[in-house]
C-alpha cells in the first residue's frame, strides 16, 4: 500500500487536482483520494480507505465500476473513457475518466484514476440527442399515442426513479385526458382522466389552468393534493412537477408531468427535461391535429368535386333518358290509339313491347352508372378496368356526342384491385377535362387510352388530340382550385382529387405532359395523363 502512495510522494499533490481523484489497489480497494472525490460521494476519508465500490456504492454503479476495472487490468491497458455515476434519486452525473494501471517491478499493483465531471455538457449533449431523435420519429410516425409513448419512455430513461405523463386538454379546454403514461397504475390514470383543470387542482390540472409550470416538492403537504393523497399514496407518488404543453400560437393543449416516489425539488437539468419534452408534445400534438384538419380539408375538396360533378351528371341522365323515355312515350300511345281504333295486332304489341324493355333497360343502365360513381365505399375490391372505363364513359356519353368525341382503345379485359368508384371518378374528370380543352365540334374529336400491365402493376396512359395544356400552367394543373376556365365551367378540383385518389387512397402516382402522336395516319398535338397503380 505505502508504495502507491510514495509514487507521488506526499498526499498532498491530489490536493493539486481540482477533478475527482482516487487510487485502488490491485483488489478495488481504496488506498486513496483527495477532497474533491470525498465532497462528490459525501464521505469522509475513514469511510473511504480500504473499502471497495460495493461498501461504498449501489449495487449498480459496483458493478458496472468494478466491470470496467477488470477490464482494463486484464487487458494491461490504461483506458480513457465516460462513465455514469447513477445518484441516490435516480439522476445520472457523468465523468471522462482516465485509470492508469500502476506498477512496482513491473508487477500490477493497483489503479490511478482521475474523474472529471462534464455533467453539464453531457446534460445539454443529451437533450439536444432527444430533440433530434424525436423529431425525426415524430416526422415519421403518424400514430399521435405512439408518438407520446416514444417521448415517455426517452424521459423516464433519464431518470429510473421517475414516472412521467402527458395529458391532453379537450376540446372544451375544461378537462384533461389520458395522452400517455404507461408507467402509472392503471387505477391512477383512470381516476385522473377527464379530471376538470382549476387553480388548486394537483400539480397538472392547476398548470393547464394557469398556464405556467407548476412544482411542487411534497404531495402529501401541498394544499392542492389533499382531495387525493388516498390515491397518490397508493400509487405511491410524493412529488409532481407539471409543464403546460403551449401550441404555436400560445394555446393549452395539455401538460406534460414527472412524478417521484420521494419528495423531492427538481434539479435544474430536470426542469430542462420537462421544458424539453413538453415542447417536443407539443409539436406531435399540433402536428396531429393539423394532419386532421387536412384530412377533413380532403374530404371536404372530395364533396366539393362530387358536388360540382353532380350537376353535369344530372344534365347527362337527362339528355340520355329523352330518347328513351319518347320511345316509350310514342309505343304506349301508339299502342293505346291502336287498341281504341281496334287496329292492334299481337305483331304491332309485340314489337311496341320490346321497344320498351330496350329502352327501360337502358334507363336502368345510366341509373346503374350513376350509382356506382357515387358509392362512398373506400374498400378496395377486384374489378375489370375495361368495365370502370366503359361506366365512365357512359357517365358522359351525352357530353361526348355533343362534340363528337370518341373514346377509343384497346382495352384489355385485366382484373385490378383498387377502389372502383374512385377510379370511376378519375376517368371522369379526366374525360371532362378533355371535353373542356376540344373546341371544334365538327370534326372528329378523339380520346385515346393504352393499357400495359404485369402480374403487379398496370399502367394507364390517355391522350387527347384537343391541341395539349399550356405549357406555363403545366406544373400546376393540380393544384387545388387552379383552373382557367370561366367559373361556371370549372371549379378547379377536378384533376386535384384526381391525384389525390390516385396518389393518396391508391399508393398510385399520376403525371401530365403534352405529347405529339399519329393515329391511323394522321398526326395530333394533346394532353397525355399516365397513372400507374398496383394491381
Amino acid at each position: 500500500m505505502n508504495s502507491i502512495n510514495t509514487l507521488f510522494n506526499l498526499d498532498n499533490f491530489l490536493e493539486l487536482i481540482s477533478d475527482l481523484v482516487f487510487i485502488k489497489n490491485i483488489n478495488g480497494q481504496y488506498t486513496n483520494c483527495n477532497q474533491a472525490f470525498l465532497d462528490f460521494i459525501q464521505k469522509n476519508r475513514e469511510e473511504v480507505i480500504h473499502k471497495t465500490d460495493f461498501d461504498l456504492f449501489s449495487k449498480i454503479n459496483a458493478n458496472e465500476f468494478t466491470k470496467i476495472d477488470k477490464e482494463i487490468l486484464k487487458n494491461n491497458k490504461n483506458k480513457l473513457l465516460e462513465e455514469v455515476f447513477i445518484l441516490d434519486d435516480g439522476q445520472k452525473a457523468y465523468f471522462s475518466t482516465t485509470k492508469k494501471i500502476l506498477y512496482d517491478n513491473g508487477k500490477q499493483i493497483g489503479l490511478f484514476c482521475v474523474a472529471r465531471n462534464i455533467t453539464k455538457r453531457k446534460e445539454y449533449e443529451i437533450i439536444y440527442e432527444d430533440n433530434k431523435t424525436l423529431l425525426e420519429y415524430i416526422a415519421k410516425q403518424s400514430s399521435l399515442k405512439v408518438i407520446l409513448d416514444k417521448i415517455i419512455y426517452l424521459s423516464e430513461s433519464r431518470n429510473i426513479n421517475s414516472k412521467c405523463s402527458i395529458l391532453l386538454l379537450d376540446e372544451e379546454e375544461k378537462h384533461l385526458l389520458s395522452g400517455s403514461a404507461p408507467s402509472l397504475p392503471d387505477f391512477y390514470n383512470e381516476a385522473i382522466d377527464g379530471i376538470e383543470i382549476g387553480p388548486t387542482i394537483g400539480s397538472c390540472g392547476s398548470a393547464a389552468f394557469k398556464k405556467e409550470r407548476v412544482i411542487i416538492e411534497d404531495i402529501d403537504k401541498h394544499e392542492n393534493w389533499q382531495a387525493y393523497l388516498e390515491l397518490t399514496n397508493k400509487a405511491n407518488l410524493h412529488a409532481c412537477w407539471s409543464e403546460p404543453i403551449v401550441s404555436s400560437n400560445d394555446k393549452v393543449l395539455g401538460t406534460f408531468a414527472i412524478y417521484n416516489e420521494k419528495p423531492k425539488a427538481p434539479s435544474e437539468f430536470e426542469l430542462k427535461l420537462i421544458s424539453s419534452f413538453a415542447h417536443l408534445a407539443s409539436v406531435a400534438i399540433e402536428k396531429d391535429k393539423n394532419y386532421k384538419l387536412l384530412q377533413e380539408k380532403e374530404i371536404l375538396i372530395l364533396n366539393q368535386s362530387k358536388m360540382a360533378s353532380l350537376g353535369e351528371m344530372l344534365e347527362n341522365i337527362a339528355h340520355q333518358w329523352r330518347q328513351p323515355l319518347s320511345v316509350i312515350s310514342t309505343a304506349a300511345s301508339g299502342v293505346r290509339v291502336q287498341k281504341d281504333m281496334n287496329l292492334l295486332d299481337d305483331k304491332i304489341l309485340s314489337d311496341s313491347l320490346s321497344s320498351i324493355l330496350s329502352s327501360t333497360n337502358y334507363l336502368s343502365t345510366t341509373l346503374d352508372t350513376f350509382r356506382d360513381y357515387f358509392k362512398t365505399s373506400n374498400k378496395k375490391a377486384k374489378f375489370h378496368i375495361s368495365s370502370c372505363i366503359e361506366k365512365s364513359k357512359n357517365a358522359l356519353q351525352s357530353s361526348l356526342d355533343e362534340k363528337n368525341i370518341k373514346v377509343i382503345g384497346d382495352i384489355p379485359n385485366v382484373e385490378i384491385y383498387q377502389i372502383e368508384n374512385e377510379l370511376i371518378q378519375v376517368f371522369i374528370n379526366i374525360f371532362k377535362n378533355s371535353y373542356d380543352a376540344f373546341i371544334n365540334d365538327k370534326e372528329e374529336n378523339l380520346i385515346l387510352i393504352t393499357i400495359t400491365y404485369t402480374d403487379n402493376e398496370i399502367k394507364i396512359v390517355i391522350k387527347d388530340t384537343a391541341g395539349g395544356i399550356n405549357k406555363n400552367i403545366l406544373d400546376r394543373i393540380f393544384e387545388p382550385y387552379f383552373t382557367t376556365k370561366h367559373k361556371s365551367q370549372g371549379t378547379g378540383i377536378g384533376l386535384y382529387m384526381c391525384k389525390e385518389i390516385i396518389e393518396k387512397q391508391m399508393n398510385g402516382s399520376i403525371c401530365a405532359e403534352n405529347t405529339t402522336f399519329s393515329y391511323e395516319k394522321k398526326d395530333y398535338k394533346g394532353a397525355q395523363l399516365t397513372i400507374n397503380l398496383n394491381r
